[in-house]
C-alpha cells in the first residue's frame, strides 16, 4: 500500500492498482489517480486538471489518460478550464467507478482488492495486459510531447508566475509570455 496526494493506492501482487481518493486530486494528483486500474472516491474527493491555472499544461500522461476516461470533448473542457469536478460528477463522467462515504473508502478499496485477489492471477494479468495493449497506442509519444511542452511552460514568465502564485496562495496574473 502506498499513500500519495490524499489518496491511497493499493497494488495487488499482480500489478492491479486501486486508487482510493479522499480529498483533492488536482493536477498531477488527478493524473496519478487516472493511471490506476480502478478508482474509488469518497464524497469528499474532487478532481481538477488545474495545470492551466498555474501557467502549465497537464503532465503525468494526463493528456493521454483523461480523454480515455471521459472522451475527448469533455477532456478538452476540463483541461482548458481547470474546473473542479466533485465526486458524483466524477462518477458520472467515468473518472471513478464508485463513490462512497469517507469513512467507508479504505474498507471499500480493501474489499475490492480482496475480491480481485480471490480470482486466478494469470487471467487477471492477461486481461490487464490486453486492455492496456488495446489502449496504449501512443502513450510514449504522449509522455514525450507532454515533457517537451511542460519544459517550455516552465521556462515562460506565465509558468514562473503560476508556480509562484500557487506557492504564495494567490491568483496568478498571466501576461501571455
Amino acid at each position: 500500500m502506498n499513500q500519495t496526494f490524499g489518496s491511497v493506492l493499493y497494488e495487488h501482487e499482480d500489478g492491479i492498482v486501486i486508487a482510493a481518493v479522499n480529498g483533492a486530486a488536482m493536477g498531477a494528483g488527478m493524473n496519478l489517480a487516472l493511471a490506476a486500474d480502478i478508482r474509488i472516491a469518497s464524497r469528499a474527493a474532487f478532481f481538477s486538471q488545474s495545470h492551466v491555472r498555474r501557467g502549465l499544461m497537464p503532465d503525468y500522461a494526463g493528456t493521454y489518460l483523461l480523454p480515455r476516461a471521459v472522451g475527448q470533448s469533455k477532456a478538452m473542457e476540463l483541461i482548458y478550464t481547470g474546473a473542479i469536478v466533485e465526486s458524483e460528477e466524477a462518477l458520472r463522467l467515468g473518472i471513478v467507478s464508485q463513490v462512497v462515504e469517507p469513512d467507508e473508502l479504505l474498507n471499500t478499496a480493501r474489499a475490492l482488492a480482496r475480491q480481485i485477489a480471490m480470482n486466478a492471477p494469470l487471467p487477471i494479468r492477461l486481461a490487464k495486459r490486453a486492455v492496456q495493449q488495446h489502449q496504449q497506442g501512443g502513450i510514449r509519444e504522449a509522455l514525450a510531447h507532454e515533457t517537451a511542452a511542460q519544459n517550455i511552460c516552465y521556462s515562460t514568465r506565465d509558468g514562473v508566475e503560476g508556480l509562484r502564485a500557487f506557492l504564495e496562495k494567490r491568483e496568478p496574473t498571466f501576461v501571455g509570455q
